[in-house]
């Protein structure tokens, strides 16, 4: 019996051998792991992951906007819109305050009459912006040419406008990428960014800071219009924009540092960081200088036309912005589109108030507190034609 079960013991480990054969002395070549770690080192490195995720998409994504604004002819000349450089006519600048409805006119021309309009924004290199744009800060070409007590204003407000975007993430003011493409090519992430980006604003500045009445725009438009808000809603809205603390019902608090020292950049002439009053006076007098100057200068024939934002519909902007006029209009197909919408049942109604409302009825001026300023207050308005 012994015998016997020393002999199923030996059949058992045979079959069990061969069944599970002893692992292979002979190990992998060289060469073969060398290949297999290489390949796996290289693909899952973060540089390659991030170029695959990351860096192709944005080639892609710049590659779309250089052919179709910068090189459409390489396409089709005959399907795509012709380029149109810094130096070529574009077809309405519409300047008005901030918290003048600039956001919802810009909207209302894009999604409504299909034009090329931006906000705040005239580069048409990388925007689609051919058929003008709709802005407070380029209301600046309309303001006084340089006097001698003015001349540092390019660069006191350059020096103040980088903490006025990045504390109030305000990227409309005196940046100049929203101007003209940058002739200081460098990256954010250069070292020397913010010298450059100086240098830039102080260019910008210079170029166009009261250009309407010296006539040397660089970028020309066909129509220029103000739009026009009752200036004591405008201060309401800025009010609550700017000096509400925590959601608070009160008007009292004052703007942030950053503004103050900006609008004191921006109109050298008004100490904006003296004056002792609520939010309220400064945001009026900012009203006040603001439009009075635009004003000006459609007295002088610098402006082509002015309309109330609350009594106008888009067809109206539409027609003091030339595009009812075929001869008047810069780009053919704009003028057969948006006649035929005008013209036709279905042309669009007032224009409504429901895009970056702000105040929404929480702030309420009824007296100024200043019977001067409210008198200003009150010739602004009748200027204005309210």
């Amino acid at each position: 019996m012994a015998i016997r079960q020393r002999k199923k013991d030996r059949s058992n480990d045979r079959s069990n051998n061969q069944k599970n054969p002893p692992p292979s002395n002979q190990a992998p070549t060289p060469k073969d792991s060398e290949e297999v770690t290489a390949w796996e080192t290289i693909s899952r490195h973060p540089a390659v992951l991030g170029l695959v995720f990351l860096g192709i998409p944005y080639a892609i994504y710049c590659s779309y906007f250089f052919l179709l604004l910068q090189k459409p002819h390489w396409i089709s000349n005959d399907l795509l819109r012709p380029a149109v450089s810094m130096a070529d006519e574009r077809q309405v600048l519409i300047v008005g305050t901030m918290s003048s409805g600039t956001t919802q006119i810009t909207h209302e021309l894009h999604d409504i009459l299909n034009l090329e309009v931006g906000h705040e924004d005239s580069d048409t290199n990388w925007k689609f912006v051919r058929d003008g744009s709709v802005s407070w800060f380029h209301g600046i070409r309309f303001f006084p040419a340089f006097s001698e007590h003015r001349r540092k204003v390019p660069v006191k407000l350059c020096r103040v406008a980088n903490q006025f975007i990045t504390s109030l993430n305000h990227p409309y003011a005196a940046n100049p990428g929203l101007f003209t493409p940058p002739q200081y090519e460098v990256s954010h992430l250069h070292p020397n960014f913010s010298k450059y980006w100086f240098k830039e604003c102080v260019r910008i500045m210079w170029t166009e800071y009261g250009c309407a009445s010296r006539g040397d725009c660089p970028t020309p438009f066909r129509k220029t219009l103000i739009q026009t808000r009752k200036p004591t809603k405008i201060v309401e809205s800025l009010v609550a924009k700017y000096c509400k603390q925590d959601g608070s019902d009160t008007i009292m608090g004052m703007p942030p540092t950053s503004l103050i020292e900006f609008l004191d950049a921006l109109f050298p002439e008004h100490n904006f960081a003296s004056l002792e009053n609520t939010c309220t006076s400064i945001m009026a007098n900012y009203v006040l200088l603001y439009y009075n100057m635009l004003l000006d200068a459609y007295d002088r024939g610098d402006v082509d036309g002015m309309y109330h934002i609350e009594d106008v519909t888009l067809c109206d902007v539409a027609q003091f912005s030339g595009l009812l006029n075929k001869t008047d209009t810069v780009f053919g197909p704009n003028y057969e589109f948006v006649s035929e919408l005008c013209n036709g049942d279905n042309a669009p109604g007032l224009i409504g108030q429901h895009r970056n409302v702000i105040n929404q009825g929480r702030v309420k001026i009824f007296d100024l507190q200043d019977k001067d300023l409210e008198k200003r207050m009150l010739k602004l308005h009748k200027r204005m034609g309210y």
